[in-house]
């Protein structure tokens, strides 16, 4: 019970700091948003999250600390990412969310 208290404190805090994050980001990132939502509706939450992360200059091992989750979590998003939004082998998924960026 301790636990998944302490789980569910933790996703509130997490969810608070995003909408807090988020709407600085956004209020700077309009474009970014705006395109990167209309090129690939088909992204989840959490996809969304790396994406604005990665573009707001976030490692990896920051994007797993702000999401509360492993690096090898991440990393499992990176690689889903790249397959979702078909990018080509060699490309580097920063430089591609890049394209977006105003």
């Amino acid at each position: 019970y301790l636990a998944m208290t302490m789980t569910l404190v933790e996703k509130i805090q997490s969810d608070r700091e995003w909408v807090e994050f988020f709407a600085d980001f956004s209020d700077k990132n309009k474009s970014y948003i705006k395109l990167l939502s209309h090129e690939h509706p088909g992204l989840t939450g959490t996809q969304f999250k790396i994406c604005v992360f990665l573009k707001a200059g976030y490692s990896t091992r920051n994007i797993s600390e702000a999401l509360h989750v492993s690096i090898r979590s991440v990393e499992n998003h990176r690689y889903r990412l790249r397959k979702k939004m078909n990018i080509k082998p060699g490309e580097n998924l920063f430089t591609y969310l890049m394209r977006y960026a105003s």
